[in-house]
């Protein structure tokens, strides 16, 4: 099931103010540039975590606004580690094409 047009043009505008401070697989920590997001995000930066929570894979999302960090968890087996950094540097286009093909794999195909 793909993301509604919406929810994918709001993360593709995110991912430029987010970076990889730490990962691990199963678990990865983002940092983000609070202003420069919340105006990508509409004034809203918490929007952020529902609009994850969409993406197949993604177990759990914790927001620390104060610290400037996400932490995400997520199976591994469905949302291969090396995805992540695919996500953030990609193209627009092909980091939309990237989550189409994780919303429409198979289970227990990783992307």
């Amino acid at each position: 099931m793909s993301l509604p047009a919406e929810d994918l043009a709001a993360l593709l505008a995110a991912r430029r103010y987010i970076t990889i401070a730490h990962h691990i697989p199963g678990r990865i920590r983002l940092r983000f540039d609070p202003l420069p997001l919340s105006r990508a995000m509409g004034g809203r930066t918490e929007r952020l975590r529902p609009l994850l929570g969409r993406i197949r894979g993604i177990a759990g999302i914790d927001l620390n606004l104060p610290a400037r960090s996400l932490v995400v968890a997520y199976d591994p087996a469905v949302l291969a580690p090396a995805t992540w950094e695919r996500l953030l540097t990609l193209a627009a286009g092909e980091a939309a094409g990237l989550l189409d093909r994780l919303q429409a794999a198979e289970p227990g195909t990783a992307i």
